[in-house]
């Protein structure tokens, strides 16, 4: 679980990285949140990708857990 949580971070702070660093080329962003997707994915655990998609979509909603 503590694992999973850190992964699912690590992640989304490689999105965020990037969009801080201004590489909002489309196909960039595109692979590069493919490969966190991916990531995630590989762990196989229930939910973890569902709070991956809504903290992209809407970050503040992780920032309150």
């Amino acid at each position: 679980e503590v694992k999973a949580k850190s992964i699912l971070r690590a992640q989304l702070r490689r999105l965020s990285r990037a969009k801080q660093k201004g590489l909002q080329k489309e196909a960039l962003s595109l692979r590069l949140f493919k490969d966190c997707e991916q990531q995630i994915a590989k762990l196989n655990h229930p939910g973890l990708l569902h709070e991956f998609y809504a903290a992209v979509i809407k970050p503040e909603l992780l920032k309150n857990k």
